[in-house]
């Protein structure tokens, strides 16, 4: 696994006064650890402003919770080479091969879906729920 990701430098800064980006090459493991940093930055951020500005009602909590991770994962800004498509895909497809097996019952599907999802780390899990929830908003 390959990524470039721009992350903003604190230390520099441009005319405006705002961060410089910088592309920052991870590989491994370290893509998703960046990308969950990243995308909690600005998670925490946009909470905070909701809730500074009261637009944050108690009964549509969760659906701002939701929207906001969402915006939060499509402004990640994934430059470069980057190889998180065909992984995300690779394991859709994984995950949906098990699905439509009709020789398989619940239980048999659920064993093998489990060793998949041990396999994978927080971070990632993290990425497969937003994406799994905006794939159903868009049927």
């Amino acid at each position: 696994m390959y990524a470039s990701i721009f992350v903003e430098d604190e230390s520099r800064i441009d005319e405006d006064g705002l961060p410089i980006e910088l592309e920052i090459p991870y590989n491994g493991q370290k893509v998703f650890i960046a990308l969950y940093k990243k995308m909690r930055g600005f998670y925490d951020t946009r909470m905070r402003e909701i809730k500074f500005k009261g637009e944050l009602p108690m009964s549509d909590t969760k659906i701002i919770v939701i929207e906001t991770l969402q915006e939060a994962y499509e402004r990640l800004n994934i430059g470069g080479d980057s190889d998180i498509g065909p992984y995300m895909r690779h394991m859709y497809h994984s995950l949906k091969h098990i699905d439509d097996q009709n020789f398989m019952n619940d239980k048999v599907k659920y064993f093998y879906v489990n060793m998949i999802r041990s396999q994978i780390p927080k971070h990632e899990l993290i990425f497969f729920v937003i994406c799994q929830h905006k794939q159903k908003r868009r049927e």
